[in-house]
């Protein structure tokens, strides 16, 4: 690895951008606009963020910066790091942070990677007891699930199919029962008990198609869209699984009790 300080003019940092891997996070023209505006004001400053280079030449991180130098054609001196490995692309955290959609673009997840991300930190979440859908709290052993970590699950999980579920759902939807995101994670929750019938009840939950007055999902849609007081993240859970698991024996409900918090032990089981 070797270390330089480097007088940067518009020329080089044009020749450097040049060198930029196809997998790098997508350019923020906000951040572009922020450091272009700091360098024609005099206030840039020679800090210890570098611009890095991997063994072989790639610009794996600093476009922001270079892209700013060019674009208020002002010469910087910038801190240059040359002939770190590929992968360390995973780890590099700058003053725009690299996001788990970030890193998944990066080793290859070109399409849905930030919904990918979401989804796996749901599915990661879940197998460490978290309110999945209280996407803000997730944790593993106390600690925020990482890049690393949501590279790792995707790298030997496929769940590509059910992120285009949630796509084309979506667009077919004529209830707001469920988000785009929750009813991917609903399908990949479901299609681990019955794919087809995963498929068949969210289809009617979003469409409403051939359901009863006394359908489990017709009480579910009553009982998230009309409770007086708003379900939060196990409530709903919960009303969900109840839904699908009478759905799934066949049986009519007149309606779904999850008036009071479930604890633990007592949140049901989908079937």
């Amino acid at each position: 690895m070797n270390i330089e300080i480097v007088t940067v003019t518009p020329e080089t940092a044009q020749k450097w951008l040049s060198t930029n891997t196809e997998n790098n996070r997508k350019l923020s023209k906000t951040t572009v606009n922020r450091y272009a505006n700091d360098m024609i004001r005099g206030k840039w400053l020679l800090t210890g963020e570098a611009i890095k280079f991997d063994t072989d030449g790639n610009l794996i991180d600093g476009q922001h910066r270079l892209q700013a130098v060019v674009a208020s054609k002002k010469t910087v001196q910038m801190c240059v790091v040359k002939n770190l490995q590929p992968e360390t692309m995973l780890v590099i955290d700058t003053g725009k942070s690299r996001s788990a959609g970030d890193a998944l673009n990066i080793v290859g997840h070109n399409g849905y990677s930030n919904e990918m991300a979401a989804l796996a930190r749901k599915i990661i979440g879940l197998k460490h007891g978290n309110d999945v859908l209280d996407t803000k709290a997730i944790r593993i052993a106390g600690q925020p699930i990482t890049n690393q970590d949501i590279v790792a699950f995707c790298a030997n999980s496929d769940i590509t199919e059910h992120l285009k579920f949630g796509h084309r759902i979506h667009y077919q939807q004529v209830t707001s029962v469920l988000n785009r995101a929750e009813y991917q994670f609903f399908h990949w929750y479901f299609s681990r008990i019955d794919p087809a019938a995963a498929e068949s009840f969210l289809t009617k939950l979003a469409t409403l198609d051939d359901i009863g007055t006394n359908s489990p999902i017709r009480k579910l849609i009553e009982k998230i869209n009309r409770s007086q007081v708003k379900l939060d993240a196990k409530q709903k859970f919960c009303a969900i699984i109840l839904a699908w698991n009478a759905w799934r024996k066949g049986e009519t409900l007149l309606s779904i009790n999850v008036g009071r918090i479930f604890s633990e032990s007592e949140i049901p089981v989908a079937i």
